[in-house]
């Protein structure tokens, strides 16, 4: 089955400045091609099983690749759900607005992060998630903070449970596309 509002004709290409925080992020952690990664003409760029790091930034760059980087990688200890849920109940108990709203839910508090127990989270999300964890920390705190405020307006209006895991997912990953942009567009010294 195909998503009717998907284009055919998308570009599924990873930015260079993607590329470059996937790259300067496995000096860092070990990031492994689990497949043989090929340019959208045929020509192999990793072989499978090599060690992905801020040296091969200048050869995926030139080249446009066959699918996105992250359907072909394994990386060390990468967001998964238990540590969505470590990460969510350090936000609650960390920062105000978390906190907040876990204390009007009362003693449904837990329901706050409980979506994410049964949240679906692919390999290239999960890679996408890892990176704005460990590239753009900020980011990834935004995200956290946007999917508990989701899921206190879901748990509120009485959205059912499947429905907060959709809800969650979706609030979770709203700004990954921020990691294809140039950090600069961010930067207040750069304007």
């Amino acid at each position: 089955m195909t998503d009717p509002f998907v284009s055919v004709d998308l570009d599924t290409a990873d930015s260079p400045h993607y590329l470059r925080a996937l790259t300067d992020m496995a000096d860092r952690r070990t990031v492994v091609a689990d497949a043989a990664i090929y340019t959208d003409n045929g020509i192999k760029l990793v072989e499978k099983g090599a060690r992905i790091d801020s040296r091969l930034y200048d050869r995926l760059v030139q080249h446009k690749l066959r699918e996105p980087i992250d359907r072909h990688l394994s990386i060390e200890n990468p967001v998964d759900v238990p540590a969505l849920l470590a990460a969510g109940q350090a936000l609650i108990a960390e920062e105000a607005l978390p906190n907040m709203l876990a204390e009007a839910l009362g003693p449904s508090a837990a329901r706050l992060l409980a979506p994410l127990r049964s949240l679906p989270l692919p390999a290239p999300m999960a890679c996408k998630l890892t990176v704005m964890r460990d590239q753009r920390p900020e980011l990834f705190e935004h995200s956290l903070q946007m999917m508990t405020v989701a899921m206190f307006l879901g748990i509120k209006s009485g959205l059912a449970e499947r429905d907060c895991s959709t809800l969650a997912a979706a609030a979770l990953l709203h700004d990954l596309g921020v990691l294809h942009m140039d950090p600069a567009w961010s930067d207040p010294d750069q304007g």
